[in-house]
């Protein structure tokens, strides 16, 4: 009988494209992946069937990626006494330990050391280095260093700059104190800042001075990049319903929020089962992908990406979606006459463990409400023996398997047929009665065994059982005339 072997990862048939080839001969397939990467992660199984059986053997594939810079330091501009973030993001398998150090001054760095991690400096989820209230002590080279032991660690450098108010009298455009003057003439109305230059309009918003001139308003320029707050986290749907998935991030506005699945930007226009919002919320920018329904492929990591003119900034989230698990792959071992041996594997679990198993079994002309059954057989156990059958009889099994979301689909229906056997004693009640003068009509009742275990009467040993047997007869459905001649009897 020919053979048909399929790839399955995490449940899923994998076909030949996107870097995945499969090559199948009569009996050998092979899977080849040109080149690994950390999507590969994930259990494989090969599995042979014909007309007789199912068989599979799986492995786990776990592809251990080098760190690398998903966002990489750089230079940046500090405001005393305000907030900064030290933009580093790093991504590999296993996840990379990522660790920040510094080294004080504005010559070159001679030696770093390990950054004191306190109330006001802390690393981010994202891994960058948040410092909640800069001070001149944390101007110097700061360098974010990431290893996970695969291949070479990385790190890189950065300088950070802290810009303190400048005194009024640095600005040379304006003169005097308390009194502020004007050089040149300007329009009724006019701004004082109207003439000045982009460096000066800078410096002088740089100012947290006193006495600004009436009708002059100094905007802050606060400089923060783009930084997600929202802390990487997993997250459960169900599938077929709706979930939302939350992002919030702060920093210098506009903000824009790019959502991406995997690798995958998600673009609402071209898939419709993604719905993606954005609102304002006082100091944060609030950002909800809506996933309606959540299917199965969500199951992988989400992340939505902040940006705005400053810096870039990566939060994650792992969605799960679970769902009734499929049904297990079942095998016929061994058929006998009145007994037959199971066993079965797991497939794809649903993303909930799986519970128990539900067996069920009827003589193939049978409907299925006819059924006979075992249920919950423990989710530990792979294989059972199904007793008490007739010999010489057709059967059709079944099996489903359950989580706590629910039942599987039913598996696929095996048809079995139980050997003969010895019938189960003599026939029973055997008459004879002549018919003509050269023939005689036999009948009798066939035996019908059934084997119990009994207790020994009193006075013998307790500590064993005996199988009594006892038999019943039934008339068969056709009684046969037999010619004399052709038939022997011994009494």
């Amino acid at each position: 009988m020919p053979i048909r072997i399929t790839w399955r990862k995490d449940g899923q048939v994998i076909i030949s494209g996107s870097g995945v080839t499969i090559e199948s001969k009569e009996f050998m397939s092979s899977l080849q992946i040109s080149s690994v990467s950390l999507k590969h992660n994930g259990n494989y199984t090969c599995i042979a069937s014909n007309d007789a059986a199912t068989v599979s053997r799986e492995r786990q594939l776990i592809v251990r990626v080098p760190p690398r810079f998903v966002v990489q330091p750089n230079n940046q501009d500090g405001i005393y006494g305000k907030a900064g973030v030290l933009n580093c993001s790093v991504d590999g398998y296993p996840p990379p330990k990522v660790m920040w150090k510094h080294a004080k001054g504005s010559g070159n760095p001679q030696q770093y050391h390990p950054v004191p991690l306190t109330g006001r400096i802390q690393i981010l989820p994202n891994s960058s280095l948040l410092i909640r209230h800069v001070l001149e002590e944390d101007i110097g080279y700061y360098l974010c260093q990431a290893s996970n032991g695969v291949g070479t660690d990385i790190s890189k450098s950065m300088f950070l700059t802290v810009k303190t108010a400048e005194r009024l009298a640095s600005i040379p455009v304006f003169s005097g104190r308390p009194e502020w003057g004007w050089r040149g003439s300007r329009a009724p109305g006019e701004s004082p800042l109207a003439h000045l230059g982009q460096v000066e309009k800078r410096r002088a918003r740089t100012l947290v001075g006193q006495g600004l001139p009436s009708g002059v308003s100094l905007p802050q320029i606060s400089q923060v990049p783009a930084m997600v707050t929202s802390h990487p986290n997993t997250t459960i749907a169900i599938k077929g319903q709706a979930k939302e998935l939350n992002c919030t991030a702060r920093g210098e506005r506009p903000i824009i929020i790019r959502w991406e699945k995997g690798d995958t930007v998600i673009d609402p226009d071209r898939n419709i089962r993604y719905t993606i919002t954005t609102k304002d919320n006082g100091d944060e920018v609030i950002s909800t992908l809506k996933l309606k329904p959540a299917d199965r492929g969500d199951s992988v990591f989400f992340s939505c990406h902040a940006i705005n003119s400053y810096g870039e900034d990566r939060g994650l989230i792992q969605l799960t979606v679970q769902e009734p698990p499929d049904p297990p792959e079942l095998e016929i071992r061994e058929v006998k006459a009145r007994s037959m041996n199971l066993r079965w594997t797991q497939r794809f679990d649903g993303n909930s463990i799986i519970t128990g198993f539900d067996i069920e079994y009827k003589n193939k002309s049978d409907s299925w409400d006819f059924k006979q059954s075992t249920r919950n057989i423990s989710p530990t156990i792979n294989q059972a023996n199904i007793v008490d059958l007739h010999p010489a009889s057709v059967y059709s099994i079944r099996m489903y398997s359950f989580n706590k979301i629910g039942r599987s689909e039913p598996s696929k229906e095996l048809t079995i047929s139980t050997e003969e056997a010895a019938p189960d004693g003599p026939p029973m009640d055997v008459t004879l009665q002549p018919m003509t003068s050269q023939s005689i009509q036999v009948t009798w009742k066939q035996a019908l065994c059934k084997r119990r275990e009994a207790e020994l009467l009193p006075g013998g040993s307790t500590d064993h059982t005996l199988q009594a047997v006892f038999c019943v007869g039934f008339v068969p459905r056709f009684p046969t005339p037999v010619i004399a001649s052709e038939v022997a009897f011994t009494l």
